[in-house]
């Protein structure tokens, strides 16, 4: 990633993770610190079981080295990522592009009448 784009990642209010092979946290820009601090994780530690368990879409990127989108709840919000593998360098990079409103539970009978 050159430095322009870089920079660009940095102060993004859409968050971006780099995910090593070996399953460590390499990269974070400021936005997806706070989804690193709910997943009990931080830069350069590895990446919890129970993520991998959780996002499937994730978890086959690790494996298969596919393109996916995962939806992160998050407080009061859903975000969209999209999964993508870099085998060339050697990591998988989650960006966010989307971030939702989450309905609240107790809002959902109401969507359903």
């Amino acid at each position: 990633m050159n430095t322009k784009s870089n920079q660009k990642a940095k102060q993004s209010v859409f968050p971006v993770i780099k995910i090593g092979y070996d399953q460590k946290i390499i990269y974070c820009n400021l936005a997806g610190l706070p989804i690193l601090q709910d997943w009990d994780c931080s830069l350069n530690s590895k990446l919890p079981e129970y993520i991998l368990a959780r996002y499937t879409a994730l978890k086959n990127c690790f494996v298969n080295r596919a393109t996916d989108e995962m939806l992160v709840p998050f407080r009061d919000f859903v975000i969209r990522f999209k999964v993508v593998a870099s085998p060339v360098e050697g990591f998988i990079q989650l960006t966010g592009y989307k971030i939702d409103t989450a309905v609240p539970v107790r809002d959902f009978k109401f969507i359903l009448n």
